[in-house]
């Protein structure tokens, strides 16, 4: 009688942790390496539960490691083979998702509107009186296994940076990104959730940032672009108001922490008269940050 209460309770309790497992798994589709292990115990255990009121026989070995029968066996084989990756879209252990990119920038174009930009004067810094428009198009190849939203950086040391989707593939938001890591005092992170994308998909976004009451400096001022994700080819488009045309520029490179240096053998054209300023690479390195400073 105690044997047979003790297999309906095993089978029970297996049970409860196969459909706890399954709920918490549609609001967990993503788990951390450490929920990752956790789940797969879980399931183990479940098995285990389950196995102990089936009909049949079945021994496991594994060399060096285990060798058992029944409901132990049943243990070994869904802990060590891993069929969890049936329940979640990926395994946090795989070596892949700590070493790639979950993508890749086939091209980014940015075309950065000075024209409408307004010295400082009479006004009151805290209102909104210069606009400065940056727009950005993004050809994005889904590459890895990591699921995670495609992510860019803005930030200014202006009153604001507001944002405005052009073309997305899918939901995307902009959201304050507030950090004592951050360089300046308004940063924001652009989130495309394109999470589920398979890889060797490619989308393309474009979105336009508009900087309010940023670009001050009377002599000169600068622009820099952060470079989140391996790009094969980007282009800079800068356009500068009649009325304070560009007089020279120069575009430096940092990369990671190491001191920004001068791009000596790809200078940025200067066009129209100082009107317009153009620049274009190929094989910019992610976590790179280009930095364009210039005269008008």
């Amino acid at each position: 009688m105690a044997k047979r209460l003790n297999t309906v309770l095993a089978y029970i309790f297996g049970v409860i942790f196969i459909v706890l497992l399954l709920t918490i798994a549609l609001f967990v589709p993503n788990p951390t390496e450490a929920q990752w292990y956790i789940f797969k115990t879980i399931i183990a255990l479940a098995a285990a539960g389950v196995a102990t009121v089936l009909s049949g026989s079945l021994t496991v070995e594994i060399p060096k490691v285990l060798k058992g029968a029944g409901a132990l066996g049943i243990f070994a084989v869904v802990f060590f083979y891993n069929p969890a990756n049936l329940v979640v879209k990926q395994d946090p252990t795989d070596p892949e998702l700590k070493t790639k990119s979950a993508y890749s920038l086939k091209s980014s174009v940015w075309v950065v509107d000075l024209t409408q930009r307004q010295p400082t004067g009479s006004h009151d810094l805290s209102t909104k009186f210069s606009e400065v428009v940056v727009d950005r198009q993004d050809k994005i190849l889904k590459v890895g296994k990591k699921k995670e939203p495609f992510t860019l950086f803005s930030g200014t040391s202006g009153l604001a940076v507001e944002w405005e989707p052009i073309a997305s593939p899918a939901r995307a938001e902009f959201k304050s990104n507030i950090s004592s890591f951050n360089p300046l005092p308004k940063s924001y992170n652009y989130l495309l959730h394109i999470e589920d994308l398979e890889p060797n998909q490619i989308v393309t976004a474009v979105n336009r940032f508009t900087f309010w009451n940023a670009f001050q400096g009377e002599d000169g001022e600068w622009w820099a672009v952060d470079v989140p994700y391996p790009t094969e080819k980007a282009v800079m488009t800068i356009i500068f108001p009649a009325s304070k045309p560009c007089r020279s520029v120069d575009v430096y490179e940092r990369q990671g922490d190491a001191p920004e240096r001068k791009i000596e053998d790809n200078p940025p054209q200067i066009t129209k008269g100082g009107r317009m300023v153009y620049w274009s690479a190929s094989g910019l390195q992610e976590k790179n940050k280009y930095i364009f400073k210039w005269k008008w």
